[in-house]
């Protein structure tokens, strides 16, 4: 017996190259996503507390410094959005070229929520840094009750009604990625554990938020790696008899 080398059909090899590039795609901006995400979070809570005392509130806002780093985590956040417009559409061309389609409905619910997420999450930075904005355009003094209850408003906005958007998101991936077969059942299951948390939590926490962009990160590693790995050779190996080969 000898191998022979015979290349795969090129419409075939096409097809599959298309696909692990609409995954590097989704993959990249997902990871864009994330990052910016996490980068803005972190600027946009660092005001004081709302159980700090006035004076923190006056001295934070009346430090232009200080201001000005919150106000760039709102304008990095548009960023992210768009980061995450990608991410949905690149996701469902992806899921749409692979061999196996999930149930339509499903990936409505899933475009739907996470477009609701990332509206909610812009709605909340824009609260959040009311305050700091209003000192940008000029207002001498900060109330202090302003200053705190704005933040706090934000925060509901996407702790309590941001997140539950982010799990229905989470829960309805996880579903399409089941039917298409690019997740594994331990992913799956740790996204399902994802969204239950996400969804039933009561807490005003900021890490809750930090759950979310995490997920979308293991996600995109996911992602790229399948890509990879089920891709074949451009070079398909066969057997054939020694006798034929030597004719």
């Amino acid at each position: 017996m000898v191998l022979k080398a015979t290349r795969l059909n090129p419409e075939l090899a096409e097809s599959r190259d298309q696909l692990r590039k609409a995954a590097i795609l989704t993959g990249a901006v997902g990871a864009i996503f994330a990052v910016l995400f996490l980068t803005s979070l972190w600027l946009l809570h660092s005001a004081p507390r709302p159980a700090e005392v006035d004076q923190e509130f006056v001295d934070f806002y009346s430090s232009d410094e200080r201001r000005k780093i919150m106000l760039v985590g709102l304008y990095v956040l548009p960023f992210s959005a768009v980061a995450f417009i990608w991410f949905i559409a690149s996701l469902r061309q992806w899921v749409a070229r692979s061999s196996h389609r999930g149930s339509q409905m499903i990936g409505t619910v899933q475009l739907l929520s996470g477009i609701a997420f990332i509206t909610l999450a812009l709605a909340s930075a824009a609260a959040s840094t009311m305050p700091a904005a209003l000192v940008e355009m000029g207002y001498d003094t900060v109330d202090a009750d302003m200053a705190r209850d704005f933040p706090l408003y934000g925060n509901a906005l996407l702790l309590v009604f941001g997140v539950r958007m982010a799990a229905m998101f989470v829960m309805t991936t996880a579903n399409i990625g089941r039917a298409s077969g690019y997740m594994p059942r331990w992913f799956g299951i740790a996204s399902i554990i994802v969204a239950l948390v996400l969804f039933l939590s009561y807490s005003l926490t900021v890490w809750l938020a930090v759950l979310f962009p995490g997920w979308v990160l293991a996600l995109c590693v996911l992602i790229i790696f399948h890509a990879y790995k089920a891709d074949p050779e451009s070079l398909e190996i066969v057997a054939e008899p020694e006798d034929a080969a030597d004719a």
